[in-house]
């Protein structure tokens, strides 16, 4: 589904390095699933739903809507979608232990969300949120 609404965007937005994107969707296809015991997520984490402050520090977050036991991958996805690479390493760093699957598993779902935004943003008329898609597109290919 990625693939098949990637070839949308590509048509409609030459912004987003589809070519990047497919070779990251490609790798990370086969990751294998949360197969540990489910965790609390809040489900829908991106960057309309976190509050910050006047110096950018990360202060609350919206929408509770969507929490559920689950792979910890889902909300992990944000470090994809809304930091850009070079700040991944201290994202790590301060959330702790990540196995490298559930990392993978998150940077996949990002481009499910970087689309998905995009194509919504585009459909409501809001630049806002095709600038996130298009910033979740390109923060997931690179890095």
């Amino acid at each position: 589904m990625i693939l098949e609404r990637l070839t949308q965007v590509e048509a409609e937005d030459p912004e987003v390095d589809a070519a990047a994107v497919r070779a990251q969707v490609s790798r990370l296809i086969d990751t294998p699933p949360w197969t540990r015991r489910p965790c609390w997520v809040h489900g829908d984490l991106y960057a309309r739903h976190l509050l910050v402050d006047g110096h950018h520090a990360v202060t609350g977050v919206l929408d509770w809507g969507d929490v559920h036991l689950g792979d910890p991958a889902i909300d992990l996805t944000i470090a994809f979608t809304f930091l850009p690479p070079e700040a991944r390493g201290a994202f790590r760093a301060a959330y702790g232990r990540i196995d490298d699957a559930t990392w993978d598993r998150a940077r996949f779902r990002a481009f499910h969300y970087g689309v998905v935004l995009l194509l919504y943003g585009r459909s409501e008329g809001d630049p806002a949120l095709v600038r996130t898609g298009r910033d979740a597109l390109r923060y997931g290919a690179t890095g």
